[in-house]
């Protein structure tokens, strides 16, 4: 601590110094608000949490078994979106454990490329009414994967959109289903008499 001594024998020394005591709550005050103004700058300055591009309206999931051999060939989930940006939209969807491990990106377990509905890609303009998408994922890919849902369908959209602030163009949404067994799951490989169980096929 530094003690400040004033000699009352020194008038100007003495009547500086008691001005500037009197005027100690105005720079108190003063330096209080320089530091609130700072902090106020620098929170402008960091990022706020954003917000995905499209929310979820309504979801409906449902196993799918198309050819009646009481095995889901494959998980689509129905969703109703309402879109927050302008532009084009390309929605990458995949099927996720709940520890974030791929299950399937594909509506067959066949495909060589995860080709999607084509619900996924569309154009959103200022005003659109929300609107119904579908995505499909692989019974054959649930099955082999060997997890049991809860499971978490993640979008991701690859398409040129504009967002307001504090709405990312390419964060992730996430959607958890309702719990399925894999072992419930598989598909047929072929078509017709030749058709095959996939774990047959492909061993």
């Amino acid at each position: 601590m530094i003690a400040i001594y004033l000699d009352s024998n020194c008038p100007l020394l003495y009547s500086w110094a008691m001005n500037i005591l009197k005027l100690k709550p105005y720079i108190l005050s003063a330096f209080l608000l320089l530091i609130t103004l700072s902090n106020a700058a620098a929170a402008t300055d960091r990022p706020a949490e954003q917000s995905p591009s499209f929310e979820v309206y309504s979801a409906k999931f449902v196993a799918q078994d198309t050819n009646n051999d009481k095995i889901y060939d494959g998980l689509t989930a129905y969703l109703t979106i309402k879109t927050s940006c302008v532009g084009s939209y390309i929605l990458n969807a995949t099927l996720e454990d709940r520890a974030g491990k791929l299950l399937s990106a594909s509506p067959f377990f066949e495909y060589t490329s995860p080709i999607q509905d084509p619900s996924l890609n569309f154009i959103a303009a200022i005003g659109d009414a929300p609107r119904k998408i579908k995505v499909t994922f692989s019974g054959e890919d649930i099955r082999r994967a060997g997890t049991s849902g809860v499971y978490i369908v993640k979008f991701m959209n690859m398409g040129q959109i504009i967002c307001d602030f504090g709405i990312s163009p390419y964060k992730e949404l996430a959607l958890p289903t309702p719990p399925f067994n894999h072992f419930e799951f598989g598909e047929q490989c072929g078509s017709g008499e030749s058709a095959r169980p996939c774990k047959d096929v492909y061993k």
